[in-house]
């Protein structure tokens, strides 16, 4: 008897997927494994092209005569090109050479150099890069070239840079750069800062304008200027080497900065009135009606009602900054009355705590509101209620307003210069040529960004007759520092261009700006207007200013009054008082 099994073994679809996976999985890392041996086979292979182009220029160089190297346009010159492109193996190679005398300290460096001469022995880089995979490969070798017998120059003089911040600490890995072409054969190479911040090149040709700049990334630069027809004494000139002389330029470089400028113009009153002209400022009422441009009780058959009221549509000023008053005119008798009250929100009346008298009502114009807070009371409605205790009369709202201040508002677009206090040289008049000088536009959005700044004391000005504004006030008072690596914000406040203007800043001793302080700016005469300085200390007093003298009186809770007389006022005119304290 046969029997037939049907535990037959075979492969699932599962098995062949999984051992498919498995397969792809090695392959994958084989083929990896191999893409990377020859990645470092050809990475080897580049290397040691390099390697072999430095040592033979390192093996050239040494069978050289000492007074022989030195790169073209270098500090020694000499014969050995400072830069080249090589075709090696099919690979284009960079090749940069330079070479440097060297002042040794083992007999005394620089003044104190035993024999009076710097350029003790030569040292020698020879740099090879190159281009693998996106990215840049190099290799250097370096050696020293010590000269036979006693050590010497070949003529010249030592040329010494040194690169400071802006508080005198010594800046490393500045690139210095070096031109003369008034030298035979000319100069141009650039290198950088050592540990100390200084570059030192003995063996410099002697000769006259040699070109120095110095720069380092996110940095400031500072170089040396041409003799022009607009600039006949630029400050530095260009620097003189002198034969066996030691020439030294120092030049002042630190991190960039940033300024944001915005333009405002100053607080100003304005108002919102209602003279019932129509019902458009209305939003709601009740038993009251619109009559000949005023507002009355309703009236029927049997006479005025006993009581209604009327409520304004809310008023919410941008850039509100202060409530000042609430007023109104009205006609009432002996039988009749209007109280007038300040509501905000959803139909919430202002508590007496804010406005003392708002639940009652008001009955008496105007009210002075400058108590209340402009963020809890962003927006307020007026409401007026309407009595008579004889239906024959009726009380009468002829109108009502709110007096209010708005600002600092922007302003778009306003031009202004923006002058640091750095100089360059001078014209032929004598005038000051600044490092930075520039125009500013603060365009749609009001405000502007000046990136890349160098420290400085910088000054903002504009031109009121073209613009139509003066500058009222800046918090940062004009001309304000800017120190390396700070992102500052400067809020220039604009008032209406007069014909003249006096600015005002008070200070305390160390020369912070005082808030608060009372000024009586005054002429003996017709004109007498007291302001209070603002939380940046200042003041602008422009409004029916005459040109003229005047005098002003200065005071403030703890310190000592200050008045200061025979003010000359013309156009635009600025004037600083600094309080003692008591």
């Amino acid at each position: 008897m046969f029997y037939y099994s049907n535990n037959q073994k075979g492969s699932s679809l599962l098995d062949v997927v999984v051992g498919t996976a498995i397969l792809l999985i090695v392959f994958l890392g084989i083929f990896g494994a191999f893409k990377l041996s020859v990645s470092l086979v050809t990475s080897n292979k580049l290397k040691t092209g390099g390697l072999a182009l430095v040592s033979e220029r390192i093996e050239y160089i040494r069978s050289l005569q000492y007074s022989d190297i030195g790169t073209v346009g270098g500090i020694p010159q000499g014969s050995l090109e400072a830069e080249e492109i090589i075709v090696f193996n099919n690979v284009n190679y960079t090749r940069r050479t330079f070479v440097q005398y060297v002042d040794d300290s083992a007999d005394g460096s620089g003044a104190n150099d035993v024999n009076s001469i710097t350029a003790d022995y030569k040292t020698v880089k020879v740099t090879v890069s190159w281009i693998f995979r996106n990215s840049t490969r190099s290799v250097s070798l370096v050696t020293n070239i010590i000269p036979k017998g006693i050590e010497s120059i070949s003529g010249g003089g030592t040329l010494s840079v040194s690169v400071l911040n802006a508080v005198s600490v010594n800046v490393p890995s500045a690139n210095v750069s070096i031109v003369n072409t008034n030298v035979n054969p000319s100069i141009g190479f650039s290198t950088f800062t050592n540990t100390s911040g200084v570059a030192s090149f003995p063996g410099a040709p002697a000769g006259s304008g040699y070109e120095i700049t110095i720069t380092k990334s996110g940095y400031s630069s500072a170089q040396t200027y041409d003799v022009t027809s607009s600039n006949i004494d630029p400050s530095p000139g260009h620097l003189t080497v002198g034969d066996g002389q030691t020439t030294t330029g120092t030049f002042s470089i630190d991190v960039l900065g940033s300024l944001i400028v915005r333009s405002f113009e100053v607080i100003k009153s304005a108002s919102w009135e209602d003279f019932f002209a129509d019902l458009s400022q209305i939003a709601s009422s009740q038993n009251t009606v619109l009559s000949n441009s005023a507002i009355e009780l309703q009236s029927s058959e049997t006479g005025y009602s006993s009581s209604g009221s009327v409520s304004s549509v809310t008023l919410s000023p941008s850039y509100l900054s202060e409530w000042t008053t609430l007023s109104w005119n009205d006609v009432t008798s002996a039988d009749t009355g209007v109280r007038y009250s300040l509501y905000y929100g959803a139909g919430i009346l202002i508590p007496d705590s804010d406005l003392s008298g708002n639940q009652v009502g008001f009955i008496s114009s105007p009210v002075d509101i400058s108590g209340l807070s402009t963020s809890t009371y962003s927006g307020v409605y007026i409401v007026g209620t309407l009595t008579s205790s004889n239906t024959l009369s009726t009380p009468s709202i002829l109108d009502w307003r709110l007096d209010y201040k708005v600002g600092p508002t922007p302003i778009q677009n306003i031009v202004m210069s923006l002058t640091g206090a750095k100089t360059i040289g001078a014209d032929a008049s004598g005038n000051p040529l600044y490092k930075y000088s520039s125009s500013i536009d603060t365009g749609a959005s009001s405000q502007t960004t000046i990136g890349s700044l160098e420290w400085d004391n910088y000054t903002l000005a504009i031109d009121d007759n073209v613009v139509g504004y003066d500058i009222a006030q800046t918090c940062a008072l004009s001309p304000f520092a800017l120190s390396p690596a700070e992102n500052k914000t400067v809020d220039v406040l604009l008032a209406e261009n007069q014909t003249n203007s006096l600015h005002l800043a008070v200070k305390d001793t160390s020369g912070a700006l005082l808030e608060g302080a009372t000024a009586r700016l005054y002429d003996g005469g017709s004109y007498d207007t007291t302001q209070k300085t603002s939380s940046c200390g200042q003041s602008f007093f422009n409004d029916g200013l005459l040109s003229g003298t005047y005098s002003i009186d200065v005071s403030l809770v703890g310190y000592q009054s200050k008045t200061v007389s025979n003010i000359s006022v013309s156009d635009d005119s600025a004037l600083i008082v600094t309080l003692n304290s008591l």
